[in-house]
């Protein structure tokens, strides 16, 4: 008997299944929108867009995890979009892969693949996949981003 358990038991966790596809809820995809609109306009070069589309709360900080420490906010990314932006000749693509969104509440979790696409003033081409965390927290009718994480996948 435990044999032919165990060949059932073996047989079950090799047979393919289809995935059903996912389905966000309606509170679900606002996070998603919020955050794809985050990126869209990280791709303007605007800093002054950026602050009004993608509202952060003055205490964020994101944490790259090939990093020691979480970043410094909001200072610390306007120098860094200062240095980066001028080096760029392409506007930025961006592709979305959402995962999950978990609520709790006034705050939402949503992992997602994420890769981008840029071009340099040499033209030379860089497409970066991540793997990302954002965390957001609604606040009067809308979402603030309140942090994240996320790890570089490949470089090219």
């Amino acid at each position: 008997m435990k044999p032919e358990i165990f060949l059932f038991l073996g047989a079950a966790a090799i047979v393919p299944c289809t995935a059903r596809a996912q389905q966000f809820t309606t509170e679900q995809q606002e996070v998603i929108n919020f955050i794809n609109q985050c990126w869209e306009t990280w791709g303007t070069e605007d800093w002054a867009a950026l602050e009004k589309t993608c509202t952060t709360d003055p205490g964020a900080r994101f944490w790259w995890f090939a990093e020691a420490v979480p970043d410094g906010g909001i200072a610390e990314w306007k120098r860094w979009a200062g240095a980066f932006w001028p080096r760029m000749e392409a506007s930025i693509h961006y592709t979305h892969r959402p995962i999950a969104v978990d609520m709790m509440g006034d705050v939402a979790l949503y992992y997602y693949w994420v890769t981008w696409t840029s071009a340099d003033a040499n033209g030379q081409v860089k497409t970066q996949t991540q793997r990302r965390l954002e965390v957001m927290q609604r606040r009067n009718g809308g979402w603030v981003w309140i942090g994240g994480s996320g790890a570089p996948e490949s470089d090219s």
